[in-house]
C-alpha cells in the first residue's frame, strides 16, 4: 500500500468525447474449454489519425467500465469467442453512449469498439453466411453487423500489443505488461503517482497550528 500511495483514477478533460471500448477473449482457458471475456470501456480523444495503430500506442481513456468474465458457452474457435465478447459488450457501449448523451447533451460521435482479431472483424462485416467456415456459430452473434451498417459503431482493428483488455483475460502475465496496463487504466503513470504522493506526505507531515493542538487536548479532557 505504501507503494500505491499516490495512484487512484485519474480523469482528464478530453476536447471531442467519444466512447471507446476494448474488448478482449481468451479462447478455452477454462477447465470446461469456455472462455473469458475481458472488457475496458470509457471516454477518450478521438482518435482520428493519430499514431496509436503503432504496437504500444494507445489514445488516452477515462475508464468508466470494466469486466472480466466467464463465458456461458464453449466455442469452437477463438473468432467465435472473440463474436460471444463482442456480442456481449456493445449493449454495454450503446448505455454509456447514450447516458452521456442524456447528461451533456453533447453531440457524441460514433462508438468505438476495438477488436485485435481480424478475422472477427471480417465475419462481424460480412454478418452469417451459408456454407463457409463460420456457418456454425450462432446466428445472434452477428447481431453486431447490423449495428455497423446502420453506423452506430464502429470497429476497427486494434494491435494485441495495445490492447489494454488483454489482462483481463488471463489470470497472470508480464509484470510490466501488467504494470503498464494498470496505468492505462487508472490514468495515471508512475510521474503523476510518485507527485501525487509527496503532496500527500507533505499534507500529512504538515505541523498543526496552536488551534488544533487546543482543540485535541479539550477532546482528551473530556473522554
Amino acid at each position: 500500500m505504501s507503494r500505491t500511495r499516490g495512484r487512484g483514477l485519474r480523469y482528464t478533460k478530453v476536447k471531442k468525447p467519444r466512447v471507446l471500448f476494448y474488448t478482449d477473449a481468451a479462447y478455452a482457458c477454462h477447465f470446461d474449454a469456455k472462455g473469458h471475456t475481458g472488457v475496458v470501456g470509457g471516454i477518450g480523444e478521438d482518435p482520428g489519425e493519430q499514431s496509436w495503430k503503432q504496437p504500444g500506442d494507445t489514445p488516452k481513456l477515462n475508464p468508466v467500465f470494466f469486466r472480466s468474465v466467464k463465458q456461458k458457452l464453449v466455442s469452437r474457435s477463438s473468432t467465435e469467442s472473440e463474436l460471444i465478447a463482442v456480442h456481449d459488450t456493445y449493449p454495454k457501449l450503446h448505455w454509456v453512449n447514450d447516458l452521456l448523451r442524456e447528461m451533456s447533451n453533447l453531440e457524441m460521435a460514433i462508438p468505438i469498439l476495438y477488436q485485435d482479431n481480424i478475422s472477427t472483424i471480417v465475419s462481424a462485416a460480412q454478418g452469417l453466411q451459408r456454407f463457409n467456415k463460420m456457418s456454425h456459430v450462432n446466428m445472434r452473434y452477428f447481431a453486431i453487423k447490423q449495428e455497423i451498417d446502420q453506423e452506430r459503431i464502429r470497429m476497427p482493428h486494434m494491435p494485441s500489443e495495445s490492447m489494454i483488455s488483454d489482462t483481463l483475460t488471463k489470470c497472470s502475465g508480464p509484470k510490466h505488461r501488467i504494470l503498464s496496463q494498470r496505468d492505462l487504466y487508472m490514468n495515471c503513470t508512475d510521474e503523476e503517482a510518485s507527485t501525487r504522493a509527496e503532496e500527500l506526505h507533505l499534507t500529512l507531515e504538515a505541523p498543526r497550528s496552536r488551534t488544533d493542538k487546543d482543540s485535541v487536548m479539550t477532546r482528551k479532557r473530556r473522554r
